[in-house]
């Protein structure tokens, strides 16, 4: 996630992030940020990987983490715990935030109970969903 919008889908993130602000502003608070985030993803490993093999890599953790929630509901069982909190959040990021992204796309062609998943949890615990969503894109386009 880090690398897909820090590193490869730059433009994108940066009129994301700073949708008001002007090309040289954004340009200067992007390569800051950039930067950071570049030394982080070298520091922990995964920046030292070439493109390909970052996906590559990610891939194959979206295939375990299918493979392990197979047809259960949720990822203990059959009801959500706290682990499930924190993959939707994860899972949430590429199925709704980052379309353009080669997880997006490995969810929806690869690993669809990972999207079915993401949907269960949305409709149980954020029944509002659409609405909050409307709500702030709303709020960001007026602000």
């Amino acid at each position: 996630m880090v690398y897909y919008r820090w590193i490869d889908a730059t433009d994108l993130t940066s009129k994301c992030f700073f949708p008001r602000a002007s090309q040289r502003k954004r340009d200067f608070f992007f390569s800051m940020i950039q930067r950071t985030c570049k030394e982080q993803l070298n520091g922990h490993g995964m920046g030292r990987h070439k493109k390909e093999e970052v996906y590559s890599i990610a891939k194959k953790d979206l295939q375990t983490l299918s493979d392990y929630l197979d047809v259960k509901p949720f990822v203990m069982g059959q009801e959500p715990t706290v682990v499930d909190a924190t993959v939707f959040g994860l899972l949430a990021q590429f199925v709704w935030q980052d379309k353009g992204s080669p997880q997006n796309a490995a969810i929806h062609k690869d690993f669809k109970n990972l999207l079915g998943y993401c949907e269960r949890m949305k409709e149980r615990f954020w029944s509002d969903w659409d609405d909050a969503i409307a709500f702030r894109k709303k709020f960001h386009t007026e602000a």
